[in-house]
């Protein structure tokens, strides 16, 4: 069945930046008249482009939907959901510790507030990070980016530095995290040739770090000593074997 890859490598970077450029000016000039819009407008316009450039490919994209675990078992996608997590968790302790001796990097740090009581904003929260995040970075980072520096470089080349990019959207405080979660995605987008298989294990990576913050007394947990060096120590392993899978599955 026809891929749309070579679509994907036929929309150009520019484009999907200057939509990112338009509807953010939209929403600067809109607060001026205190009209508030939602950035995810920007990352829902950029889908609806590309979207629009692949309406020839649809049929391919309802069969990948339906055919989303044939090319990938469920224990890889497991495996690489957890060992991503925990690696989070894992950066999280070391970047607190960073802090607490360098307090200048916490203004650098970009964490999201998942704690809101207002039940609105949680749909609101839910839509943005659970659903719209996974979809739109899934297809800028890995559809677009990856695919058309993939033509102007190595694929290695494109792996890395289109996972560089998806790092540098999420701050200091995450950088490494989402370097590495990139990587993760970009090989199993690569074995699979669906994107619809990274965009599941983004929405199951997002759901359960949106989940965690709601967990009562979940911050007295990870303050315990014991808990904090098992995680370090677990996050050094999951870091092992998530080199060890991308080394296996990119041939590195």
């Amino acid at each position: 069945m026809l891929s749309y890859s070579d679509k994907f490598k036929e929309i150009k970077i520019r484009y999907v930046l200057l939509i990112f450029i338009l509807v953010y000016a939209i929403i600067i000039v809109a607060s001026f008249f205190d009209i508030w819009i939602n950035e995810e407008l920007a990352y829902i316009a950029v889908v609806a482009y590309i979207l629009y450039k692949l309406k020839d490919y649809f049929k391919k994209l309802k069969y990948d939907v339906s055919h989303i675990l044939e090319n990938v078992s469920l224990k890889t996608i497991f495996s690489v959901l957890v060992f991503n997590i925990v690696f989070s968790i894992a950066m999280i302790y070391i970047c607190d510790y960073l802090v607490s001796y360098f307090p200048i990097l916490n203004n650098l740090i970009l964490t999201d507030d998942y704690t809101s009581s207002v039940f609105l904003d949680a749909i609101v929260l839910f839509l943005s990070v659970v659903i719209v995040a996974p979809i739109s970075e899934e297809l800028i980072f890995r559809g677009v980016i990856l695919n058309r520096l993939s033509t102007r470089m190595s694929l290695t080349l494109a792996i890395l530095l289109s996972s560089f990019i998806f790092g540098l959207m999420h701050g200091f405080g995450s950088i490494i995290c989402a370097f590495i979660f990139g990587l993760c995605m970009c090989a199993l987008y690569l074995k699979t040739d669906n994107i619809f298989v990274p965009m599941l294990v983004h929405f199951l990576n997002n759901l359960t770090s949106m989940l965690f913050e709601y967990i009562p007394n979940i911050d007295a947990f990870f303050s315990n000593d014991i808990v904090v060096i098992a995680f370090i120590i677990l996050g050094a392993v999951s870091l092992v074997c998530i080199l060890i899978f991308l080394k296996n599955e990119l041939n590195w």
